[in-house]
């Protein structure tokens, strides 16, 4: 099974290299505070656009049950209620998520949640709930930009470090088919992998704050890398496409394959950063199925 263990040994490194990737992102996003302002955004754009209107199509759908004046004055405290109010100034620039459970609750703590219990009575709950429906539109918004700005970041820390290290991942998969033992060293080490990046996947985001927190991890997973190296992966600048020689021979030799030999590392750098920008879970995903079908496959194999 050459193929399988040559993915196998693929999705390894890329495992390893993504997880070095999403380490460093996790600091940026720290740093920058992206999180933080993305929610602070959200909430905004919520209170100022969506509660009262939510309230107010609510009153019209209870019709009667509602007098027209207690309806207005709903609006009202709705349109002058602000997130800063609802969350607290002092602990509002703490919070990275907020649910919709968390929203409620805090809601019907302000003057505008106590004048809807009374005015609304039994209804009130279900007012409540299109409130939350609505806040868990805007968030899944906001969560999918969120994505789409974490992965544009771990594309480009991607490509920085496959350039720092030179990661082709052209020439790497190139030698995984070739050598069976250099594809057979990495796997032979996928169990220590698998746990070590466990280990950081399970690390809470405001793990990224501690700043030798992350350099130990980046630390121990380049030491892994380096390990990988040894077994003769070709990572790092001694694996350049191709050698420079003073020797007119070797120039000669490689005149032919030169633009050939540029075109394939650009290609293998630019596919690091764009595999590696996938991120650690996907890669995780991939050599626990491979991993999953190669071991039924010699199992199958052994009984026949």
């Amino acid at each position: 099974m050459p193929v399988l263990d040559a993915a196998l040994a693929f999705a390894l490194t890329m495992l390893l290299v993504s997880t070095v990737v999403s380490q460093i992102v996790r600091f940026i996003m720290y740093v920058g505070r992206s999180r933080k302002v993305m929610l602070k955004t959200m909430l905004m754009e919520f209170m100022n656009d969506e509660l009262s209107p939510v309230i107010e199509r609510e009153v019209i759908r209870l019709g009667k049950k509602v007098s027209a004046r207690a309806g207005q004055l709903l609006v009202r405290e709705a349109d002058e209620l602000g997130y800063s109010q609802l969350f607290g100034a002092d602990s509002l620039p703490k919070m990275t998520e907020v649910t919709h459970e968390e929203l409620t609750e805090k809601l019907k703590r302000t003057e505008l949640g106590k004048k809807m219990m009374a005015e609304l009575r039994e209804e009130a709950d279900t007012v409540f709930l299109e409130i939350e429906k609505r806040f868990d539109v805007i968030g899944n918004r906001f969560t999918g930009s969120f994505r789409t700005h974490s992965r544009a970041w771990a594309v480009a820390v991607a490509l920085v470090l496959a350039l720092l290290l030179n990661i082709d991942t052209v020439n790497i998969a190139n030698s995984y088919l070739r050598n069976e033992q250099v594809r057979e060293g990495v796997i032979a080490q996928m169990d220590a992998i698998v746990d070590r990046v466990e280990l950081q996947m399970a690390l809470p985001d405001s793990a990224a704050q501690d700043t030798v927190g992350l350099k130990v991890a980046i630390a121990e997973t380049r030491d892994q890398i380096q390990t990988l190296s040894d077994t003769g992966i070709p990572i790092g600048w001694s694996y350049f496409p191709y050698l420079f020689s003073d020797s007119d021979d070797a120039q000669r030799d490689l005149a032919g394959g030169e633009v050939n030999n540029w075109l394939l590392w650009v290609l293998g750098i630019l596919l690091t950063a764009g595999l590696a920008g996938l991120g650690a879970p996907f890669w995780y995903d991939a050599v626990t199925g491979i991993a999953h079908v190669t071991q039924k496959i010699r199992s199958a194999k052994k009984t026949t």
